[in-house]
């Protein structure tokens, strides 16, 4: 990476950070948890309030059940806020308490993340593990790999097939 792309991608960050400002709770997260809708993102209206009214009204929830979600609306990806992260997710049976619910809208067994998408959820997990530093890049999961953690089948292929858990791991964090 040339000096000229990292200082843009500080910069980027530091954009990131400002349109987004994310402050710490009181609680202590340790991971991050990455999941997708499986819908298709429909790209022109949020998808992600269909999803919290699916969670309040047909699950009985207080809100929806991710802290976070990334989306694409009108060709802009943008950052979904969800729950307080005060409040303890309902995305992934075992972390719930501990990890931080973070959807991507669309189905990644069909399609691939768009370098935009990666972009958003790196930044997010770059600030994440600067306000939790229990949260490293070996801590950030796709749902999938939580069952083997937990001695349960894999039930699910979220965040989707087609998504690498170990490469986005590697741009986190390339020395993991």
């Amino acid at each position: 990476m040339t000096l000229w792309t990292k200082w843009k991608l500080w910069y980027e960050y530091k954009r990131f950070c400002k349109a987004y400002p994310i402050a710490k709770s009181k609680k202590n997260w340790n991971y991050i948890i990455l999941h997708h809708s499986w819908s298709p993102d429909n790209k022109v209206t949020s998808d992600w309030e269909g999803i919290r009214q699916y969670h309040i009204k047909e699950c009985g929830w207080k809100d929806i059940g991710y802290h976070f979600g990334i989306e694409l609306v009108n060709s802009a990806v943008q950052l979904k806020i969800g729950r307080s992260l005060e409040t303890i997710g309902a995305h992934t049976k075992g972390f719930n308490e501990t990890g931080i619910g973070v959807c991507l809208i669309g189905n990644y067994d069909l399609n691939i993340l768009s370098n935009d998408q990666l972009k958003m959820f790196y930044f997010l997990c770059k600030r994440l593990m600067e306000l939790y530093p229990d949260i490293n890049a070996k801590h950030i999961l796709g749902h999938r790999e939580t069952y083997p953690l937990l001695n349960k089948p894999v039930e699910k292929t979220c965040p989707g097939k087609l998504v690498s858990m170990n490469d986005i791991r590697n741009l986190i964090s390339p020395e993991t």
